[in-house]
């Protein structure tokens, strides 16, 4: 399969971690490969209108968290040939997941089978589950 655009979904997690050095030794193949890492902070709005100051201090420090990641992610791969971009994104992991790989013509999206989204993430694996079931690209799992 030869791709030109590699879409990482991070989160921070182990799993994620793997699925980025996947990423970048798939990318280091061919210096044309576009590796674009998207990390994506989750609104709590299932306590949002019941504990609006607890909410916004989870989303405040998971803006932080994801902040972090960005930079230590723009510097880990500043070596890196090929094109490639780190993103903060806000919203639902796997429609962003999935918004972002269709807007950005994605050929391959990696994950990690679960990770770290809000709350250690309620139903394990539910994001990659949902993005392997709705994505147009091929979608390669990191367990």
């Amino acid at each position: 399969m030869f791709c030109t655009k590699i879409l990482v979904a991070f989160d921070g997690s182990e799993l994620s971690e793997k699925a980025l050095d996947k990423a970048v030794k798939i990318a280091q193949t061919n210096v044309d490969i576009a590796l674009h890492v998207i990390i994506v902070v989750k609104f709590h709005a299932f306590i949002a209108g019941a504990y609006p100051v607890i909410t916004e201090n989870f989303y405040e420090s998971d803006l932080k968290y994801g902040n972090e990641i960005v930079k230590r992610l723009e510097k880990e791969l500043s070596t890196l040939a090929n094109p490639h971009s780190v993103s903060l994104i806000q919203g639902t992991p796997e429609n962003e997941i999935l918004q972002f790989a269709n807007e950005q013509g994605s050929d391959l999206i990696i994950m990690g089978s679960r990770g770290l989204t809000g709350l250690k993430e309620m139903f394990l694996g539910s994001v990659s589950h949902y993005v392997v079931q709705h994505a147009e690209a091929p979608v390669l799992i990191i367990k």
